[in-house]
């Protein structure tokens, strides 16, 4: 904590085209591990593994642009399936993606909520 954090912050302007994505992670994502208990043996999800996820996710409509939501979900699962179902979270893990809409993007065509 800081009393005053406009001596940590610099604000800076970003331009985006239609379609780009931004994606927004914590620390909790890339440090992820794929063991229940730290024994020496984990692993963690890494960047690596991250961009994997954001390169694999499926791209949408006749377009074929990869969208906010379909980056989104393909990280969820990679992730969840990387840590499995007995996972002890150790960290915070937080995962925002937001996306300039181009005109060619059409809702209906943007995954389904059961990908």
């Amino acid at each position: 904590m800081t009393k005053n954090i406009h001596k940590l912050l610099k604000e800076k302007e970003i331009s985006f085209e239609p379609n780009d994505v931004a994606i927004l992670y914590s620390d909790g994502i890339t440090e992820a591990i794929n063991k229940p208990r730290r024994d020496g043996t984990e692993a963690m999800f890494g960047e690596d593994m991250l961009v994997r996820a954001i390169q694999d996710a499926p791209e949408i409509g006749e377009a074929k642009i990869k969208t906010a939501k379909s980056i989104f979900k393909n990280i969820s699962i990679s992730l969840s399936s990387f840590m499995g179902y007995k996972y002890i979270q150790l960290d915070d893990i937080t995962l925002a993606t937001v996306q300039y809409m181009s005109p060619e993007y059409k809702k209906e065509e943007d995954c389904s909520e059961n990908m």
